[in-house]
């Protein structure tokens, strides 16, 4: 009986030593770079449809008019993933044993991650999208779902369908003072075939700043009664 017991217990501990991270990405990142498009790991850009190059094609020239009603975020509406993984403003992470939290500085925009367990929600059609992770060693891995069409890939105009699936791999340098990202997307109604890109942020020492998009792009603030 205390053979079983003890072999239970010790199961019991490998299995939480499994489940606990062995990194802690706990603080602020900001992108190494940037660029307006995503450049695919390899070089170039993703390879389109034809109704993916068509969406495509059609918020590239009405940029150049300049008409950005293509781009919601233009009006303060979320910028999505994996947009805001690529976007050159700092992001907090705050790491939790059942999740882990992106407090974006853009619009202090909030994303939660749910570890080893399904969204409390899952209706989908939102602009973060749902997203759940685990942990693979070291390595943070995220599986993001349930988008809506209103959001953009990049900041270039490139667009996806709700049917988009958005996979992360974080990995944290050795040091600690880097982070890295490998971004997949499969989405075969835009995309001829999935593409990764990986991106790099560096911790930062300052915190993030209030980010009032509608001062920001700015809409006037109402008066003030006195």
């Amino acid at each position: 009986m205390k053979t079983l017991v003890a072999l239970m217990a010790c199961c019991v501990a490998s299995t939480a030593m499994a489940q606990a991270p062995k990194a802690d990405m706990t603080g602020i990142w900001r992108r190494v770079g940037t660029t307006p498009n995503v450049v695919v790991d390899g070089g170039g850009q993703p390879r389109l449809t034809a109704d993916g190059a068509e969406q495509y094609a059609a918020n590239r020239a009405a940029a150049a008019r300049g008409d950005y009603s293509h781009d919601t975020s233009k009006i303060c509406l979320p910028e999505g993933i994996p947009r805001l993984m690529l976007k050159g403003q700092p992001f907090e992470i705050l790491q939790r044993p059942t999740i882990v939290a992106f407090n974006y500085q853009i619009n202090r925009l909030p994303r939660v991650v749910y570890l080893d367990a399904k969204p409390p929600i899952e209706n989908g059609g939102y602009y973060l999208g749902e997203s759940t992770g685990k942990w693979e060693g070291n390595t943070l891995v995220i599986d993001t779902r349930g988008f809506n069409t209103d959001t953009l890939i990049d900041d270039a105009g490139l667009p996806h369908s709700e049917d988009m699936t958005v996979t992360e791999r974080l990995t944290l340098s050795a040091d600690g003072k880097k982070l890295v990202n490998q971004i997949s997307v499969v989405d075969p109604a835009i995309f001829r075939s999935p593409w990764t890109t990986t991106v790099t942020y560096a911790r930062q020492s300052t915190p993030i700043v209030e980010d009032v998009c509608a001062e920001r792009i700015g809409s006037s603030k109402p008066t003030r009664k006195r």
